[in-house]
């Protein structure tokens, strides 16, 4: 699956080889993402010239996915993207020179500040001082024990916060594992709250994967049709059609129906 023209144009941007091979083929973008079910624009940006092009986890997945359709070399058409977006030019950023005259501040300003940061300091001080006086120190030793005894007498708020954990604990006893199960050619990818990666594949229909403790994790996929979400008695599906991107859902059921009630 090398490409014959990968060693010999070593200048050639990562999307005209992509462009040249397609076209070589006969295919049009839509044959092309109908294949992958990957969206049209997707692929369109991986043909563009971009001058800064954003080089991360998806776009090298779907230059991953495209080269192996094309016949190329995947993991040298990646590293030259890599290439290509860590070469590429910066902008030529200019900062404002400071105005002639304009330095240091004046001696007046400066006293003036100073006075008012004396007049804060005595100012928190006299505060300081009022919270810890004998009146508001007995007011404050009056006040707690009428409402730790408060606390200690009354059954309703014993017995409230009992329940509270007692169903707590519940919803975490019940909580099971998710199931993602593809239904058509979809690429996916799980990540966790911070940021790692513990899923990314081609998944074809009717294989699945199983998340024992789905409570913070993410999906993301680029055929938001292809797939379902099980949990018990509760199943998520995303009636879009096919080649649509979804990102940041929550593979946590307790999510579910939120989420639903507002898209719908």
């Amino acid at each position: 699956m090398v490409n014959e023209n990968l060693h010999e144009e070593k200048n050639t941007h990562v999307g005209q080889m992509l462009k040249s091979a397609r076209l070589a083929r006969g295919l049009t973008l839509d044959d092309v993402s109908k294949n992958l079910c990957i969206s049209k624009n997707r692929l369109s940006y991986l043909e563009e010239e971009d001058e800064k092009p954003e080089c991360n986890v998806y776009t090298l997945g779907f230059l991953k996915s495209y080269a192996l359709f094309l016949g190329l070399d995947e993991k040298e058409l990646c590293q030259q993207f890599k290439n290509q977006a860590l070469h590429s030019p910066t902008p030529h950023l200019l900062f404002p020179a400071p105005l002639p005259g304009k330095g240091m501040p004046s001696l007046r300003i400066i006293s003036i500040s100073l006075l008012f940061l004396i007049i804060s300091v005595i100012g928190w001080k006299w505060l300081e001082y009022q919270d810890i006086s004998p009146s508001s120190q007995e007011q404050k030793a009056l006040r707690k024990p009428t409402i730790d005894e408060s606390k200690k007498t009354d059954p309703i708020n014993q017995n409230s916060s009992q329940l509270a954990q007692s169903l707590a604990e519940h919803a975490s006893a019940t909580e099971g594992p998710v199931l993602l199960q593809a239904v058509e050619k979809t690429w996916v990818e799980v990540k966790n709250k911070s940021g790692t990666i513990v899923f990314s594949r081609l998944l074809q229909p009717s294989e699945s994967q199983e998340f024992k403790n789905p409570q913070d994790l993410t999906l993301k996929t680029g055929n938001a049709k292809g797939i379902e979400l099980l949990s018990g008695g509760k199943k998520r599906t995303f009636p879009e059609g096919s080649g649509i991107v979804r990102s940041d859902i929550p593979l946590d059921p307790e999510k579910w129906v939120e989420q639903n009630s507002e898209t719908q």
